[in-house]
């Protein structure tokens, strides 16, 4: 069966389970309000719509469209409604980590955004190290190499508990500020994320790249490796939300921009909402791990595993719900 005629004789159940998912998850209508039978019926013809789709290779568009319908149809048949906690171990253990693999393209970009010109500045740097004033005032520059002196502030195994809490309190408010202008500037057709991500990636790896040529790499590699996974990954994702939002501002496709914008709105809320999460940890292994004078091998260690959890978490947390949502 061709596309267009699949589409042609299902597309009006599927707009009728867009417009009681809509209902239903603004709370204009209550639970009781919906005919169960009815909606279950819908829900298990989507899906099975979903796995048809995909079988036959119709368009990623079509695919998105069911399997968000699906995802949504779930949620309302198997929400657990014991409160608030199970709410949150819902959305981290799965509606996070899918909403990030569905939006694998943009994730990509926004990566490219951050390390590609980080690569580039760095390759100047190491051919001329004057590169680094382009950058950096000289103030800043030797704020850095105080700061990351085998002897400094980092390495300082006398730091008090209430200036290691000022620290997670001011890592906090850094990071997910990064995050939120990242998201935040989306709205601006993405040139404003692309902007924030270029340019925090410049100023990273211009810090890096200088204190590396001085000679304090492993003062900097051990302190940064426990946080580097939460933290890196966290700002690629509220990238992705920004990208999310100018996406449906430029190429806002078959639908209206505004119901473009409100459907990106939803991923941007849970990716930023994620990301938020992690800047949270990341800022709590920043201020109590990273500053510990340990060995830089068990440093090292200890910030490879977080890499693999991070990746095995993003791409394995939550499939097996999809696939019941699908079938």
């Amino acid at each position: 069966m061709k596309q267009a005629y699949f589409v042609e004789n299902r597309e009006q159940d599927w707009n009728k389970l867009h417009s009681v998912l809509d209902a239903y998850e603004s709370k204009r209508s209550k639970a009781r309000d919906i005919e169960v039978d009815g909606f279950i019926r819908l829900y298990r013809d989507i899906a099975r719509d979903l796995a048809i789709a995909r079988s036959r290779n119709y368009s990623n568009a079509l695919v998105n469209r069911l399997n968000d319908l699906t995802v949504r149809g779930h949620n309302a048949v198997y929400q657990n409604r014991s409160g608030w906690v199970a709410k949150c171990v819902e959305f981290v253990t799965r509606n996070f980590p899918e909403e990030v693999r569905r939006n694998w393209r943009l994730l990509l970009i926004a990566t490219c955004a951050f390390l590609v010109p980080a690569a580039g500045i760095a390759s100047l740097i190491v051919v001329d190290n004057q590169y680094v004033q382009s950058v950096l005032s000289p103030y800043q520059i030797a704020e850095v190499e105080e700061m990351y002196d085998p002897d400094g502030f980092v390495q300082s195994e006398n730091r008090p508990v209430r200036s290691r809490l000022g620290a997670f309190g001011y890592y906090i408010y850094n990071n997910a500020s990064i995050g939120l202008r990242c998201a935040a500037t989306g709205i601006f057709f993405g040139i404003g994320t692309v902007a924030v991500l270029v340019i925090n990636g410049v100023i990273l790896s211009t810090i890096f790249t200088h204190l590396v040529l001085v000679g304090y790499s492993e003062t900097l590699f051990s302190f940064v490796a426990g946080h580097s996974a939460l933290e890196l990954t966290a700002i690629a994702i509220s990238g992705t939300a920004g990208l999310r939002l100018g996406q449906a501002m430029l190429a806002p496709g078959s639908v209206a921009r505004s119901t473009a914008i409100r459907r990106a709105r939803k991923t941007a809320v849970i990716l930023v909402f994620g990301a938020m999460i992690m800047f949270f940890f990341a800022a709590f292994i920043e201020a109590f791990w990273s500053t510990m004078r340990l060995p830089p091998t068990l440093k090292y260690g200890v910030g490879i595993g977080f890499w693999i959890l991070v990746v095995s978490y993003f791409v394995l947390a939550g499939r097996n719900a999809v696939r019941q949502g699908s079938n």
